[in-house]
């Protein structure tokens, strides 16, 4: 049986092999208690708790029982009490990502669990009347159906944050693209600027301010394009009216808008955008010097129907 840090570690790694979108919320992490958690006190019939998510006044966590793996598999090799330990751990984690969806799929399967083991040893010790196994059984078979619904929903709510997770690294991927391409032409001395702005046109759609465009091909996804669109005009060059597609941002003195977008099969495409500023610096002996701003002054992401 592995000693109780041995435990830690293992939980550790498994903690580290799940997307960070996993942990949301989860204030209070994961606990490993030495305790033996039961059923009612009842250890003889085999019935414990191994792992515990609790949503309460303190907040939210989860609580790995080691005084439980040990009364159940102190006599298991450790690869295959690995294998237990992370397969418990993610069972609380679906607990964690079905409360933040206000979903109650897997609760209801627990339950359903917990009413077979209660009814199984309820008849080896006293036996039950025809009647009530059938009234029993055909009141789980409803609740089952009701369980398979829920948990495949379940199980699409953990797939939805594991892919919302990786095309949000995928944004974050291509945004840095283009600030290293913004920056180096700032270094360079040149600040990029739309055309349409340098010409004084009069601007009908936003997509004249755009100065740089990226498209990934070999991403994991349907397909990925970053654009950086230059803030710096002049409100009054915009004619009007314009339909919602053409609706410009406001003008930034210095700004320049990155927007990054993944199309995900199946899925909504998502949209990063950040907004970065350029500040003239100046320098020892009066050199104006401009410089990118590390963070972004405005960003947000968005689910486009």
């Amino acid at each position: 049986m592995l000693t109780f840090e041995e435990v830690g570690k293992v939980l550790d790694v498994v903690a580290e092999e799940l997307p960070k979108e996993f942990f949301r919320d989860l204030n209070g992490g994961i606990l490993l208690l030495p305790e033996v958690c039961q059923d009612d006190g009842d250890s003889a019939r085999g019935l414990y708790t191994l792992g515990e998510y609790v949503h309460d006044e303190m907040g939210r966590y989860i609580i790995i029982y080691y005084g439980s793996f040990v009364a159940l598999y102190k006599n298991l090799p450790p690869e295959k009490l690995r294998k237990e330990l992370k397969e418990t751990l993610i069972h609380e984690f679906t607990h964690h990502i079905e409360s933040l969806a206000g979903e109650c799929g897997l609760e209801i399967e627990d339950e359903l669990e917990m009413m077979r083991f209660r009814a199984k040893r309820g008849r080896a010790r006293r036996g039950y009347a025809l009647a009530s196994v059938v009234a029993l059984m055909f009141f789980l078979t409803i609740l089952l159906g009701m369980a398979v619904s829920h948990v495949n929903h379940s199980a699409i709510v953990m797939e939805a944050h594991t892919n919302r997770f990786h095309a949000r690294n995928a944004l974050e991927s291509m945004t840095n693209i283009s600030l290293k391409w913004l920056s180096a032409e700032i270094k360079s001395g040149t600040r990029p600027r739309a055309q349409a702005i340098i010409d004084l046109k009069h601007l009908t759609d936003f997509d004249s301010l755009r100065i740089f465009t990226w498209i990934d091909f070999e991403g994991a996804f349907d397909g990925g394009e970053v654009r950086v669109y230059d803030l710096d005009y002049a409100a009054e060059k915009i004619v009007r009216p314009v339909n919602m597609s053409r609706i410009f941002p406001p003008s930034l003195p210095g700004g320049y808008m990155i927007r990054a977008v993944v199309e995900r099969r199946g899925l909504a495409p998502m949209m990063l955008e950040s907004v970065y500023v350029v500040t003239p610096n100046v320098m020892p002996g009066g050199l104006i010097v401009d410089v990118l701003d590390e963070k972004p002054v405005y960003t947000r992401e968005l689910f486009r129907k």
